[in-house]
């Protein structure tokens, strides 16, 4: 069927994966849109969304959700099922970075190229990713608008935070725990950080004999400077996910450390990674902290981890922990091991002192600030 239809869909700028592992792009319809294949099998899911922008309801397309300009469909072809999302760039910069496949503070992070490559990363590289069968785009004056992205659909799964709380006891949680581990440690192993990693984009299979499925890859790095903070990020918020409201915070902490030992190894004897296997576990970053500058540009020599804990506790999500003194101190039981990441002077420093310090700063009012000007004068 493919052969028979003209490729009028535009190459020029494209990056080199998608021109390399995909064919196309097609032009199935009057539709507006383009649709790159990663192989002819691909054509049913992709000529179904095709008329369904085409001519709006069709039955065998149901919407599963919609939220934030994002929407998520499940295709019925007739001989399989397909899982398909839409994503829109209203911005001229993102629209730019999906042509030229660039992920950067410039040209932005979140668009349907770039989640397209991390999917095909974390598939190839770790087995735990997703199957990607298209990519969708409707493009106006050269550059794409929206764009769909067409999966496998995991008929049956569960994410990972429903599989735990259904979980029938401490054998079955281990069981997720020692899989989630797994997972972890291939990420951790092909230097990859998942930004918006958590307990629901974890997919876990109805069987228990599949690998797990990272899903939702459109906020990744690759090729991280950092793979030890990246994992420590990692262990803590999937800790904070799974046990958060049900394990007092010491424990939680134990067990957080515990499981990042069995993943990384000698190397979790540096200090400042276990701190912030803690920093993860006890607050949430995503509003204050880049996650991405810590994986690709902060070095661990360097890093302070009390700045940091300050930074987090300026979130209103995090004001709850103000009333508990945080002590990411190094346990007891790191002292006389050798300081894989030459452990620094601050490494048991009470984080609390450097929230204190930006406490305290006065800022001058306006008029003391003008009678000192003109006491100058």
């Amino acid at each position: 069927m493919i052969a028979d239809t003209i490729a009028t869909g535009r190459h020029a700028f494209r990056p080199r994966f998608l021109k390399t592992l995909f064919i196309g792009p097609f032009v199935f319809s009057d539709s507006g849109w383009q649709w790159w294949l990663y192989d002819k099998s691909a054509e049913p899911a992709a000529r179904l969304m095709d008329r369904h922008q085409l001519n709006g309801s069709d039955d065998s397309v149901v919407t599963l959700r919609h939220y934030k300009g994002r929407h998520a469909f499940r295709l019925d072809t007739g001989m399989a099922n397909y899982f398909a999302k839409e994503v829109e760039m209203t911005s001229l910069r993102t629209r730019l970075g999906a042509l030229l496949g660039k992920s950067n503070p410039l040209l932005r992070y979140t668009h349907g190229t770039a989640e397209t490559r991390h999917n095909l990363i974390v598939d190839d590289h770790t087995g735990y990713g997703i199957r990607t069968f298209a990519l969708g785009e409707y493009v106006r004056h050269g550059l794409p608008r929206r764009q769909i992205l067409i999966h496998e659909y995991l008929d049956g799964w569960r994410s990972l935070g429903d599989a735990w709380r259904e979980a029938s006891g401490q054998a079955q949680q281990a069981a997720l725990l020692a899989r989630l581990e797994r997972l972890l440690a291939a990420l951790h192993a092909n230097r990859i950080c998942h930004l918006d990693l958590n307990a629901s984009h974890i997919m876990v299979p109805p069987d228990g004999t599949a690998a797990l499925r990272v899903i939702d890859c459109g906020k990744m790095c690759t090729e991280v400077r950092n793979p030890l903070i990246a994992t420590a990020l990692h262990v803590g918020k999937m800790m904070r996910d799974l046990n958060g409201h049900t394990l007092d915070e010491p424990v939680l902490g134990e067990m957080a450390l515990a499981s990042f030992r069995r993943i990384v190894g000698d190397a979790a004897d540096c200090a400042k990674s276990r701190q912030i296997v803690l920093l993860a576990c006890r607050y949430r970053l995503g509003k204050k902290i880049s996650k991405r500058h810590l994986v690709m540009n902060a070095s661990l020599k360097h890093l302070n981890v009390a700045a940091l804990e300050a930074r987090a506790l300026t979130d209103h999500k995090n004001r709850n922990r103000l009333a508990t003194p945080p002590r990411l101190t190094v346990p007891a039981n790191t002292v006389g091991k050798p300081p894989l990441c030459h452990s620094e002077h601050d490494a048991t420093a009470h984080p609390v002192s450097a929230l204190n310090a930006v406490r305290s700063v006065r800022y001058m009012p306006l008029e003391e600030v003008r009678q000192i000007g003109g006491k100058a004068g």
